[in-house]
């Protein structure tokens, strides 16, 4: 999956469960999170859907965070290892599961293929419930508020930016490139706004 395919089902995924305990979503850092597997395509020498996508790194994740916090973590980590459990783990050539006890590949039996338009699709499917619970839950209007969180916004822009512009670290669909700039539109403003304030307050201290 791709950062569109990646964000919309991390924040879904993590609206549900933060519903279901009844915390607040920092749409932000839901965002942000979800996408965090993939830094191993900046990291030269590392393996891509490979450490950073396995059981190791989601416990490594998980068990500090839950015994901080066990409920409020929970939306969180449902989206960081949607990322690896779900989205790449349906798409060829999956993930390396079980590492660093093996290197071998594990996906779904019924995978699509990397790049097929069917996986394409999935991606541009997902899109509209992420455009429509943004706004029907009105954490559109919340991230248009400036905040000084809406900073991590930087992870899922450089996501879409590097491949929608520069073809780096890999090439982006043709296809799936005018929802990559539709989601950039979405947060580069609050991004902005929040940049903003935190250069209001620095230059108040």
């Amino acid at each position: 999956m791709y950062a569109v395919g990646h964000v919309a089902l991390g924040y879904l995924l993590g609206k549900a469960v933060a519903r279901t305990t009844g915390k607040k979503l920092n749409v932000p850092l839901v965002w942000a999170v979800s996408l965090i597997p993939d830094l191993d395509l900046l990291v030269p020498g590392l393996q891509h859907r490979g450490p950073t996508h396995s059981l190791l790194a989601i416990i490594v994740i998980s068990v500090p965070l839950l015994l901080l916090s066990f409920r409020k973590s929970l939306p969180y980590l449902a989206a960081f290892s949607s990322h690896s459990l779900i989205g790449d783990f349906l798409t060829d050539p999956g993930i390396m599961l079980f590492w660093p006890m093996s290197s071998q590949w594990v996906k779904y039996p019924e995978a699509f293929a990397f790049l097929a338009r069917s996986e394409v699709y999935l991606e541009i499917v997902l899109l509209g419930p992420l455009i429509v619970t943004l706004v029907l839950s009105k954490d559109l209007s919340g991230l248009l508020s400036p905040k000084k969180g809406n900073m991590l916004l930087f992870i899922p822009i450089i996501t879409i930016i590097l491949p929608s512009f520069f073809r780096y670290p890999l090439v982006l669909p043709r296809i799936l490139i005018v929802p990559h700039l539709l989601l950039l539109v979405v947060t580069l403003v609050p991004f902005a706004s929040g940049l903003q304030k935190l250069l209001v307050t620095k230059n108040r201290a």
